[in-house]
């Protein structure tokens, strides 16, 4: 059993397995344009958007001895609200499973797949402070 880097509801990001070598968190706002007379649009800020994480890494299936379908079979936890927590158990937040795309490249005699690169877009949900409940 390898280290754990991070886990996604059930599903563990292990060091000798299923690692991942990059996480982009990004942030935005909603900005509402209202058009003037002057030809300079007024801009006028709506709030936040959700964070969106993208977690990029590549799995070998052939020397790591997990199925080619590890990364695919996380779509079965779509619209499933799913805590995001380091290998330690600290609590990241909430996040939803909106993409994931899984690219089988070297493919060897029998099909077999020596490297698969994956992209897993997920959308965090909100969850309310203490303050907010005052």
């Amino acid at each position: 059993m390898g280290l754990t880097m991070m886990f996604l509801g059930n599903f563990e990001f292990e060091i000798d397995k299923t690692a991942y070598d990059k996480i982009t968190k990004n942030w935005a706002s909603n900005i509402a344009k209202i058009a003037r007379n002057d030809n300079v649009d007024a801009l006028q800020f709506r709030g936040t958007k959700n964070q969106v994480l993208t977690i990029t890494g590549a799995v070998f299936p052939r020397h790591s001895g997990i199925s080619q379908n590890t990364i695919e079979n996380l779509h079965t936890m779509r619209g499933v609200p799913l805590p995001l927590t380091t290998g330690k158990y600290e609590f990241l937040g909430v996040y939803h499973l909106e993409n994931i795309q899984v690219t089988s490249e070297d493919i060897v005699a029998q099909h077999v797949v020596q490297q698969q690169k994956y992209n897993i877009k997920l959308i965090q949900i909100p969850t309310p402070s203490l303050l907010s409940l005052i």
